[in-house]
């Protein structure tokens, strides 16, 4: 078997030979065929380009696809044969064929290969031994050759090989020409006959403007030669040059587009040639960022680049644009200097600029971007000019008082107004103090509103300042000056804050000074009444002018005398005129405001008449003169007449006047000595945080309480003397008044039957038994139930009077009114011994849970005076007295932002806080009576129990009577002598009954109770009857009509400043004297507004503004002038706001939240998620909450 494997192999090998060598010619065959006919295709399209130069571009593209078509024909025919397949027996018979003698025993063995059935072995053998033989015998190049055409395409290919190279060679620019423009129909490139042209410049860029000059030389024999152009929108055009000298010119200026030339003399077609323009460069969508400095608190704005920008001086500047074309650098610069190298960036394919710089120097400053092109020019992109404007300083402007100098009195209220102008940031404005000795005082103040539309900006504020005040923190000074100080953002390393000061104002103390509203009221009266007169007489003598030429005017032409009294007379009627018009204006805001518009009505007729006279010499007949110079006259007289009945009413408010200032007076006296009792309070043994007071001090003390207590009921019989004035107010004070007595009548006979229940128990007792009734231990049960009601009431009431508060205690007291509604609960349950002790357990528990809070509410008492008392000191406001401690003054300001009205808030916080522990005291005792009762019961002592029952009984009585003496009494009334006189004597009985149980003796107890039953009675019967006459005496005031010279105060107002003043007269605790009288100065204020907002027309106005009088919300002890008054008052703030936060609309849930916020870390972390608007403002106001309450308790 290997020996037949290798005679096939032998054969294989020879066919395999003679495959490559077939394989081998037939691609030489068709590589010739094909070179020959692109070699000859070639050959004619650049004879034809010769031959027919210049050849449309249609026919070179129809040359060119005839010859690739052809190329592509030969190449398919040519290497036919060569992708044809060839089998192993197709070759043995080929070889076969041509030699017979084979007689086809190759074929024949290569068949049988691999058969074996039915063919005999020894057979087969001998076959495949002779073709191999025979194979070995083939000679395969021989066969190949004898039967190869290569060499019919060889040698033609190569011919024209030798054709192609010799015209090179020869003519080696026209043949390169001619064989490209073949191949490459498209291309630009000229005929043969371009190699005759010269041309310059050939291809160029250049900008859109410059000037395109194109030089021809031209070696061949024809006179002129034409420009061929078509331009970037497809448009062509042809231009015949001549030939000037040796040279062909051509020029055009300016190039505005783009445009591909080429030029053709005769046959001969140069190349195309292509001028690219660009546009001239420019910022395209150029826009200018301006950063303000960071003090400034500004944000930047984004404007289009313009001719003209402005900028505080430090601020930065970015510029971002785009350029219509390829910039390679770009530069700003001012002055000769670079002030920036802009950054390129190229996004899809367009340039972006962006570049930053800054300018500190003030003036202006012209800027230029200057751009460098691509192609190496420079070019000034844009100019344009800044002006950098300095951080002046604020100016102030006192708008009110204008006086330099002014006396007034202790209890006036100063109300400063004044105008801050700021360029840019105002950030802190305050007032300064001095006096002759060196003494300076600063004030911080809260920062005023802009002015809208203002420009530069404007802002309006105003302080109202109390005098008395500034005169004791003054220390007693009764001459000092005052100023408005204003300071901006500006840093100190640019020299900053600038300040802005006011003309000083120099107080002098007088108490025989008039006050300032009788001054203002009566410039508002007098004045205008005296302008008025002016006007009238101005008014006239126009009119008397008139009638001195009233004959004159009928003549064509007047006489010079003549004009000049009647040009006279029309300046006198002009002027008249706008001192009524800005009279009529001021009048608006004054207490003759209905009168504003008869003012307006007169100015009016001024005007016409006026019109009149000056045009009744135009008039064309002599009665039309006459006619109109008749109406100038009559609108002259109406309006004397009209300016007369103004007068005429004027005059009849005078006594209403005169009463209003009255009122105004007496709410600035009432403020004055809220004021002073404020500082008494701060003062008093029980609020003062340091050591007992000596002897001398407290008799001071006493002394100045005295005083204060004197100079309060005087104020309360003036506003009883103005009540009485005022029967509107009258009936209404009476009114509530009535309420308040048949309520307290009610009391008073609960009280009665109190006393009734004691007394039946206190006799039970002292019979020999010693042993209560069932029914009177029931009753016992039911008392202690009631006041154990009564008691988690009034913890309840506590806890919701803390909350509203935000006082710590609202920490605590949920304790306390919890366990002493659990107290209730168990009280109400008692009856037999173990659920009696359960019930004096939980009142005991609840007992604990009240003395606890009572303690608490002293600390924060005690916390709360220290406050007030170092804020009265007022360290923080006091600057240096030197020049050189002055910036060490400024840190100390008292600033809006940390706690514009702190002084108000003190003053709060210490009243309520000394209520609030009083309240709690009592609480305190009269649940540890109960739980001592309760106690007593469960270990079966009935008679202590009822001891307990019978003290507790009596404080309640003793609450009673001081509430009944403490009811005001608008009208005198022996019903209500006679209600207090039984209320003190029962009280006073109750107390002995309490007295004589606690030594056993009950039937002295006994009898006590009944003398007090019996007080109480006749009390209660004579309130009910005061009640009664007090209603009936309402009503008869309330039919009274108001006298007609009154002004007309809000009737609840008189009546709430009268039960304040009356209260606060009556009050022993000298915080809560103080809260009252204040609160009877915001009322009489108030009241004050209503009369002259009825005065001005408007009845429904409840807070029109008043010079000279502090704001409602105003304490005694506040800081003077710490409320702004300019524009619009805020509105009232949720209970617990502080007042600077709510000015920014910040309700009691976000306080909370921001509480919630800071209470961990005060402005550290928990203020990132408070707004930027007030996020120091909160800082600095926990900052400073925060320190006080480190502060150690007493």
């Amino acid at each position: 078997m290997m020996h037949d494997h290798n005679s096939l192999t032998l054969v294989h090998e020879t066919l395999g030979r003679l495959k490559k060598q077939i394989r081998h010619t037939q691609l030489t065959r068709a590589v010739a065929m094909v070179l020959t006919t692109a070699l000859l295709g070639l050959l004619v399209m650049m004879a034809l380009d010769w031959v027919f130069s210049p050849l449309p571009l249609w026919l070179r593209w129809a040359m060119f696809v005839t010859w690739l078509l052809a190329v592509c024909v030969s190449a398919r025919r040519g290497f036919a044969p060569f992708m044809r397949k060839i089998g192993a027996v197709q070759l043995a018979r080929w070889v076969e064929h041509r030699h017979p003698e084979m007689q086809e025993r190759i074929s024949t063995a290569l068949e049988l290969d691999g058969q074996q059935a039915g063919v005999s072995v020894g057979l087969l053998d001998e076959l495949r031994q002779a073709a191999s033989n025979d194979a070995v015998a083939v000679d395969t190049r021989a066969e190949v050759r004898s039967v190869s055409t290569t060499r019919k395409w060889v040698r033609p290919a190569l011919a024209l090989v030798g054709v192609l190279l010799a015209l090179i060679t020869i003519w080696p620019k026209q043949s390169s020409r001619l064989l490209v423009r073949a191949v490459a129909p498209f291309s630009s490139l000229g005929n043969a006959g371009a190699a005759s042209f010269t041309i310059q410049p050939g291809s160029i860029e250049l900008l859109e403007g410059d000037r395109f000059s194109l030089t021809i030389g031209y070696s061949g024999e024809e006179s002129y030669v034409a420009l061929i152009t078509e331009w970037e929108n497809g448009q062509r055009s042809q231009e015949n040059l001549t030939r000037q000298g040796h040279e062909f010119l051509y020029e055009l200026n300016p190039v505005s587009k783009s445009f591909r030339y080429k030029l053709r003399a005769g046959r001969a077609e140069s190349d195309a040639y292509s001028v690219t323009v660009w546009p001239v460069p420019a910022l395209v969508d150029a826009r200018l960022e301006i950063t303000p400095p960071e003090y400034l608190g500004l944000i930047a704005h984004n404007e289009p680049l313009a001719e003209q920008h402005s900028a505080v001086s430090g601020s930065r500047f970015r510029l971002l644009s785009q350029t219509n074309t390829a910039i390679e650098a770009v530069q700003i610069i001012s002055q000769d200097k670079v002030l920036a190298d802009v950054t390129i960036t190229t996004a899809s394919g367009i340039n972006q600029l962006d570049c930053q710089w800054s300018i500190e120097d003030a003036g202006f400053h012209e800027v230029i971007i200057r751009g460098k092109h691509r192609l190496g020019r420079e070019f000034d992109l844009h100019h344009f000019v800044i002006e950098i404007r300095e951080d002046l300083p604020p100016q102030v402007v006192l708008l009110n008082p204008l006086q330099k100098e002014l006396k007034l009195r202790m209890d006036e209220i100063l109300e400063l107004r004044y105008e801050i102008t700021e360029d840019f940031s105002l950030v802190r404005n305050a007032i300064e103090l001095n006096d002759d000795k060196g003494k300076n005082l600063t004030l911080g103040q809260n920062l005023p509103p802009l002015v809208d539309g203002s420009n530069p900006p404007r802002y309006r504020g105003g302080s109202e300042l109390s005098v008395g005040d500034l005169m004791t923190r003054m220390g007693g000074a009764r001459e000092f000056r005052l100023r408005v100080k204003a300071q901006d953002g500006k840093p100190s390393e640019r020299s900053g804050p600038g300040t802005g000061y006011s003309e000083w104002l120099t107080i002098r103390i007088d108490e025989h000074a008039e006050s300032l509203i009788r001054q203002e009221l009566r410039q508002q009266h007098e004045g205008a009444m005296q302008e008025i007169d002016k006007a009238i007489q101005e008014v006239r003598q126009a009119r008397e002018r008139m009638d001195w030429h009233k004959e004159e005017v009928k003549q064509a032409k007047l006489s010079e005398n003549a004009e000049k009294n009647l040009t006279e007379a029309a300046e006198q009627l002009a002027n008249a005129q706008e001192k009524i018009n800005e009279l009529a204006k001021d009048m608006q805001e004054s207490v003759h405001a209905p009168l504003a518009s008869e003012l307006k009505q007169a100015a009016e007729q001024m005007q016409q008449s006026r019109e009149n006279m000056e045009n009744a010499p135009l008039q064309d007949d002599a009665d039309q003169r006459m006619q109109k110079m008749q109406q100038a006259r009559d609108g002259a007289e109406d309006s004397i007449k009209k300016l007369e009945l103004v007068k005429q009413e004027m005059q009849k408010d005078n006594e209403k006047i005169q009463d209003l200032a009255e009122l105004q007076e007496l709410a600035q006296r009432q403020q004055e000595v809220a004021r002073q009792a404020q500082q008494l309070a701060q003062q008093s043994p029980e609020s003062s945080s340091k050591k007992p007071l000596e002897a001398q001090q407290q008799q001071q003390q006493q002394q100045e309480q005295q005083q204060w207590q004197q100079q309060q009921d005087r104020l309360k019989e003036q506003i009883r003397q103005e009540l009485a004035e005022q029967p509107q107010a009258m009936a209404e004070a009476l009114q509530q008044q009535a309420e308040q007595a048949q309520q307290l009548a009610e009391r008073a006979m609960q009280e009665a039957q109190s006393q009734q229940q004691l007394q039946q128990q206190a006799q039970e007792l002292a019979q020999p038994e010693k042993q209560l009734s069932e029914a009177s231990q029931q009753a016992l049960q039911q008392a202690l139930a009631r006041e154990q009601e009564a008691i988690a009431q009034d913890t309840v009431a506590q806890l919701d009077q803390a909350r509203e508060q935000r006082s710590e205690l609202a920490d605590q007291l949920p304790e306390a009114a919890n366990a002493t509604q659990q107290a209730q609960e168990k009280v109400a349950e008692v009856g037999d011994q173990l659920a009696n002790e359960q019930a004096a357990e939980s009142a005991n528990a609840a007992q604990e849970s009240l003395e606890k809070s009572a303690e608490q509410a002293q600390q924060i008492a005690a916390q709360a005076a220290q406050n007030a008392e170092e804020n009265a000191a007022d360290p923080a406001s006091q600057t240096a007295t030197n020049e050189s401690d002055e910036v060490a003054a400024e840190s100390h300001e008292v600033s809006p932002a940390q706690a514009a009205d702190q002084a108000k808030e003190l003053a709060q916080q210490q009243a309520q806080a000394e209520q609030q522990a009083t309240a709690l005291e009592k609480l305190s005792k009269r649940q540890e009576h109960v739980a001592e009762a309760l106690a007593a019961l469960a270990e079966g002592n009935q008679a202590e129990a009822l001891e307990s029952l019978q003290q507790a009984q009596a404080e309640r009585a003793a609450e009673l009577a001081q509430d009944i003496a403490a009811l005001p009494q608008a009208q005198s009334s022996g019903a209500m002598q006679q209600a207090e006189q039984q209320g003190k004597q029962g009280s006073a009985q109750a107390s002995q009954a309490a007295e004589q149980a606690g030594k056993n003796l009950q039937n002295q107890a006994a009898q006590q109770h009944q003398q007090a039953q019996q007080s109480f009675e006749r009390s209660a019967e004579a309130l009910t009857q005061a009640a009664a006459e007090m209603s009936q005496a309402a009503q008869q005031a309330s039919q009274q009509p108001t006298p007609q010279q009154q002004a007309q105060a809000s009737a609840e107002d008189l009546a709430e400043a009268f039960y304040q003043a009356s209260q606060a007269s009556e009050n022993a605790e000298p915080q809560q004297a103080a809260q009252q009288a204040q609160q009877a100065a915001q009322s009489l204020q108030q009241a004050a507004r209503s009369a002259r907002s009825q005065m001005q027309g408007n009845p429904s106005s409840q807070n029109p503004r008043e010079p000279g009088q502090s704001e409602p919300s105003q304490q005694p002890g506040q800081q003077p002038g710490q409320d702004s008054i300019a524009g619009e008052r805020p509105a009232e703030a949720d209970p617990g706001v502080p007042p600077e936060l709510a000015k920014l609309g910040i309700s009691a849930a976000d306080w909370e939240k921001i509480q919630a916020n800071l209470r961990s870390d005060v402005g550290a972390g928990g203020a990132s998620s408070i707004p930027e608007e007030y996020r120091e403002l909160v800082k600095g106001y926990f900052q400073s909450m925060s320190s006080k309450k480190s502060s150690p308790s007493p």
